[in-house]
């Protein structure tokens, strides 16, 4: 068996995986435990699988028609002629048969196709929020845990957390101080990368047109995963730089620089003028039009927290001899 294959019907039908979602036994759960940490992209549909097979009761069953049952039963007999166990254990197993039959059962009455819907009592609804450029948020999310988004990012949670993971999905960049909840890992799907903590702080930067993803730890200890499980632990004053072409993951030291922009600073390194008006793009939400025969061959500096727009082009106009005009969102640059 292929375990990287299976969807969450194939775990539904998997008599090792029922056996370890009901009695939990310690060695099942070091295999599963393993086995998700060198498949996190599993992590959702196993979690599925999970509370489905949890939520069968005689709730359930007591529901049943005549033809169910048969079918139940002949699931039972085929897997009881199929395999020859001790007697000791055979009712354990026929246990396990029976959950695992019921869920699958539940699972075709319920309509499941290739994308799984959840029963009506565990649908969760998915929220998504989002900043434009020139904005930013302050997200609390339903375990206590706060994110602030940088400009043009979002992020996608559930409206609550009820699996056994805490699991969300950025794109962009944000800054996140998680709730410590050792019983259920907080977990950030960003592109390729895997990112797992109990209770920390991080800084967290995915933005799709950027080359590599970087995670930046400021408490606590963070796990970054690629795809294919490759991992490293982050402590404080790391950084984690994953490339997205090679699924590589670097671990080095970061500049406290790259969290400026949680403090409102905006930090603008002997760039050229060109780079400067489109990093201003970005930070106000503001469009530039550059005039004909204007020189633009100079560089800029600066450092400005919560400054205005205006304040900083007066920095420019004065240092690069250039001439600018605001008409609400329009800059326009001229000699």
């Amino acid at each position: 068996m292929d375990y990287k294959e299976y969807k969450v019907q194939d775990f539904l039908g998997d008599e090792y995986f029922v056996s370890w979602v009901i009695d939990e036994d310690p060695a099942a759960t070091q295999f599963w435990e393993k086995w998700l940490s060198a498949n996190p992209e599993k992590r959702l549909e196993v979690e599925r699988a999970k509370e489905l097979i949890k939520s069968v009761n005689y709730k359930y069953t007591d529901k049943l028609t005549d033809t169910e049952y048969s079918q139940i039963f002949e699931r039972l007999l085929r897997a009881d002629e199929a395999a020859a166990s001790p007697s000791g254990n055979r009712y354990k197993r026929l246990a396990y048969g029976i959950a695992a039959a019921i869920a699958l059962l539940i699972v075709a009455l319920i309509g499941y196709q290739e994308t799984y819907e959840p029963v009506e009592e565990l649908a969760i609804q998915q929220v998504e929020v989002s900043t434009e450029l020139g904005q930013r948020k302050t997200i609390k999310l339903p375990d206590g845990s706060i994110v602030k988004l940088n400009i043009g990012s979002s992020l996608e949670f559930p409206e609550r957390f009820e699996m056994a993971t805490r699991t969300v999905k950025l794109t962009g960049e944000g800054y996140f101080d998680v709730a410590e909840d050792k019983s259920k890992p907080f977990i950030i799907q960003s592109g390729g990368l895997f990112t797992e903590v109990l209770g920390t702080s991080f800084n967290l930067c995915a933005y799709p047109e950027l080359d590599s993803i970087t995670v930046s730890v400021v408490t606590g200890r963070v796990k970054i995963s690629n795809e294919s499980g490759v991992h490293q632990v982050l402590s404080p004053a790391d950084m984690g730089i994953y490339s997205r072409q090679t699924q590589s993951i670097l671990k080095t030291k970061y500049d406290e620089d790259i969290l400026a922009w949680y403090s409102g600073i905006l930090i603008i390194e002997n760039k050229p003028l060109p780079e400067v008006f489109s990093q201003l793009e970005r930070w106000y939400g503001v469009e530039f039009e550059i005039a004909d025969g204007v020189n633009l061959e100079g560089t800029y500096s600066g450092r400005y927290q919560n400054k205005s727009l205006e304040l900083i082009l007066e920095g420019i106009s004065t240092t690069s001899h250039i001439n600018y005009s605001i008409d609400n969102k329009k800059i326009r640059i001229y000699e």
